[in-house]
C-alpha cells in the first residue's frame, strides 16, 4: 500500500535541503581564505592588535601595496660587498641575517638561537655583523643616535613601552612599517607593523648606530 503520510517525506526532504544549503554557503568561505605563499616558510606580520594576517615575505623586504614582496639586492648593496669595508657589506644582509632566526622561540634572559628574548635577539643580530651594541632594551636605547620615525632605515633599532612606563621592548627595522622582533613565549621572533594597533600606540623611537 502506498505511502500516503506528508511527515514522512518531510523528515527525508528538509535534512536534505539543510545539508544542500549548508555546503554552497562553506564553499565561497573556504574560496576566500587568503594563500599562504611561501618564503623559506608561511610568515605572518602582526599588526599589534592581536590579529596575524598572511603576506608574501622575502629576504630582502619591501611593502607594495599592502603586501611584502621579494626585491633584488640594490646596486648600492653589490658594490659595497666589494669594498674592504665589512660594515658596508654586513648592512646589505641585516635583512638576512635577521630573518634566519624567524620562529626562534623566546625566553627572557636569551641571548642565543636556542632562545632569544627582544634586546638579546637585536643584540645577536648586530653582534652577528660585526657591532657591538649594549645587552638590554633601555641600555640600547640609550647607547644608539636618535632617528625621527619618518627617516626609518633598515637597520634602526625601533623600541616601545609596552605599558610599563619604561622602554621595555626593542626590534629591529627592516623598511616599509615591517620590523622583527623576539616577541612573546607564544610566537618568539617574528615579524609585526609598526604602524598599527599597540606597537604604534607603545612607540617611543628609535636608535641608529654607526655604520647603519
Amino acid at each position: 500500500m502506498r505511502n500516503t503520510n506528508p511527515w514522512a517525506a518531510l523528515t527525508v526532504a528538509v535534512p536534505l535541503l539543510l545539508a544542500t544549503a549548508s555546503a554552497s554557503f562553506a564553499a565561497p568561505n573556504e574560496a576566500q581564505t587568503p594563500p599562504q605563499i611561501q618564503i623559506e616558510a608561511n610568515q605572518a606580520i602582526d599588526d599589534g592588535t592581536g590579529s596575524e594576517s598572511m603576506q608574501d615575505v622575502s629576504v630582502v623586504l619591501t611593502l607594495d601595496d599592502g603586501a611584502v614582496r621579494s626585491a633584488a639586492p640594490s646596486k648600492t648593496c653589490k658594490s659595497a660587498q666589494n669594498t674592504p669595508s665589512a660594515k658596508n657589506g654586513a648592512l646589505c644582509n641585516i635583512r638576512k641575517v635577521a630573518t634566519r632566526y624567524l620562529g626562534t622561540p623566546y625566553k627572557w634572559g636569551g641571548i642565543t638561537p636556542s632562545a632569544f628574548d627582544c634586546s638579546g635577539f637585536t643584540r645577536y643580530v648586530y653582534s652577528s655583523l660585526g657591532v657591538s651594541i649594549p645587552r638590554t632594551a633601555r641600555q640600547q636605547f640609550k647607547a644608539g643616535k636618535p632617528v625621527k620615525r619618518n627617516q626609518l632605515k633598515t637597520g634602526d633599532l625601533v623600541f616601545f613601552d609596552m605599558m610599563k612606563g619604561y622602554v621595555s621592548h626593542v626590534g629591529l627595522y627592516l623598511g616599509n612599517g615591517v620590523f622583527i622582533h623576539a616577541s612573546t613565549p607564544t610566537t618568539g621572533v617574528k615579524f609585526s607593523n609598526i604602524n598599527t594597533g599597540a606597537y604604534k600606540k607603545c612607540f617611543v623611537g628609535a636608535r641608529r648606530f654607526s655604520y647603519v
